[in-house]
């Protein structure tokens, strides 16, 4: 029960999030002379609320790493961090051979 509530819970903190800042982006559109009810700092501060891991054993990390010689940013996000971490890593371009 806790976990459906949670997972509906989070749904519904998106789809304000994503209505906010549909709001912003529509009433600068249509009424450009008047101020929006929130700005671009406020929509995004909604945004990350919405996006937020509010599970206790959750895990929502963003962490730079060096991978093959070059610096990466891997964000690492879920909502049990008994989990393991999965990286792909992509080998490249791919060429084929003339025979």
């Amino acid at each position: 029960m806790t976990r459906s509530l949670n997972v509906n819970m989070t749904a519904v903190r998106k789809l304000i999030a994503v209505l906010a800042v549909l709001f912003v982006a529509g009433s600068a559109e249509n009424e450009p002379s008047q101020t929006p009810l929130f700005s671009r700092a406020d929509a995004t501060k909604i945004v990350a609320e919405a996006y937020r891991i509010v599970n206790p054993g959750g895990i929502e990390r963003l962490e730079k790493v060096r991978i093959g010689g070059i610096d990466q940013w891997v964000l690492i996000r879920g909502t049990d961090r008994r989990n393991p971490v999965l990286i792909y890593i992509h080998g490249g371009r791919v060429t084929s051979r003339s025979r």
